[in-house]
C-alpha cells in the first residue's frame, strides 16, 4: 500500500513456491506499508510473509 492504495497484489503462494520479483513505482509515496492478509485457504491459520530482500532503491 502506498498512501492507501494498493500497488501491488500478489497471487496466492505456497512454501513451495519460489520468490516472485516485483518491481513497484513509489515515487511520490509519503507511507509505505507491506501488508499480509488471510489467504483465504485456511481460515487464517499459518498466513505469513517474507519480503526477504526487500530495498527501496533512489533511481
Amino acid at each position: 500500500m502506498g498512501d492507501s492504495v494498493r500497488l501491488f497484489e500478489s497471487k496466492l503462494m505456497r512454501k513451495a513456491d519460489g520468490p516472485e520479483e516485483v518491481d513497484v513505482s513509489v515515487e511520490g509515496v509519503s507511507e509505505l506499508k507491506l501488508v499480509v492478509t488471510d489467504g483465504g485457504d485456511r481460515g487464517g491459520y499459518g498466513d505469513h510473509a517474507n519480503w526477504a530482500d526487500a530495498k527501496l532503491i533512489k533511481t
